[in-house]
């Protein structure tokens, strides 16, 4: 009797959509499909994304590459931006299923910019399969003498109390609070309170001057403390989820359709509507992985 294998694989939870192409790539081979623009500027570009038709999976997924136009004449970089959420891409993890962007800031309360309100929403139609990741990001808000809160379908999920500070004490400015926020949030309200109305009128310094964002972890001090000079910043790195990676034990049946393998030994596997595999021969032989990958071909479409 013919013994039976697990093979270790990475299991993506998808949106059922996601599931009529494939990708080909984990973190150490993430590459765009063939014929595709797999870099802009600094930053690698592997499917689900990509630059020209065809080379993305849906519009969701799809990259504008642009100039830098305050460097017209320069020899700058160009840079990608996510077109359907119109943020720009700072870097893309297939295996984690994250994207790094370049997230605006929210100015509050200081000259030449009083935005109040600040709103940012992720699902301008529906079907997005983006949202701000709670494992990797923190809401955050910097001033003084200040309530700002995070705001979603009307309900407040958390929020920060600065204290008041005086002129020449500018730690609470700085260093701010943060809040970690819940699962699935693709969209929030950032609302601020001024605490002390009036007190910083005629006052160069302006401490009630503060920021509203939401920046990744891994931009915060080992202190957990903002990064300095963060009020003079318009923008702010993030990180979005668009799939939820589930690490375990897999087995591939025989009837399994494999959607897609690369030279390098990786295959997709198509489990249920809702679930992605992909094995690689890092975890086991080569020739389990062979027999299970051999002879198959990237479908357009799956139905």
């Amino acid at each position: 009797m013919a013994a039976h294998r697990l093979v270790l694989v990475i299991c993506l939870l998808l949106p059922p959509w996601l599931i009529t192409e494939a990708a080909n790539a984990l973190q150490k081979t993430e590459i765009a499909k063939p014929n595709c623009t797999d870099r802009c500027g600094d930053v690698n570009i592997p499917y689900p994304f990509g630059i020209e038709v065809g080379c993305y999976m849906n519009e969701w997924f799809r990259v504008t590459c642009k100039k830098d136009k305050s460097n017209i004449g320069n020899d700058s970089n160009p840079k990608p931006f996510i077109s359907s959420i119109n943020l720009e891409l700072l870097d893309v993890s297939f295996s984690s299923g994250t994207v790094l962007v370049s997230n605006p800031v929210s100015k509050l309360n200081c000259s030449n910019n009083g935005l109040l309100p600040f709103s940012i929403n992720l699902e301008s139609t529906t079907g997005s399969p983006f949202f701000f990741s709670n494992v990797h990001n923190r809401f955050a808000s910097t001033g003084c003498g200040r309530l700002t809160t995070i705001v979603h379908n009307q309900t407040d999920m958390g929020g920060c109390l600065l204290p008041d500070c005086s002129d020449d004490d500018d730690k609470a400015r700085v260093n701010g609070c943060q809040v970690r926020i819940p699962p699935n949030l693709n969209s929030f309200v950032a609302k601020s309170i001024e605490l002390f109305p009036g007190r910083d009128e005629g006052n160069n310094n302006n401490n009630s001057c503060g920021s509203a964002f939401m920046i990744a972890d891994s931009m915060l001090n080992p202190d957990g403390s903002l990064p300095g000079g963060i009020n003079n910043l318009t923008h702010v790195p993030a990180v979005l989820q668009w799939s939820i990676p589930k690490h375990s034990i897999c087995d591939p049946k025989g009837g399994s359709y494999n959607m897609f393998c690369d030279g390098n030994g990786f295959c997709w596997t198509n489990l249920s509507s809702t679930h992605l595999c992909v094995c690689s021969n890092s975890y086991q032989d080569n020739s389990q992985l062979s027999n299970d990958c051999q002879g198959t071909n990237f479908p357009n479409s799956l139905t």
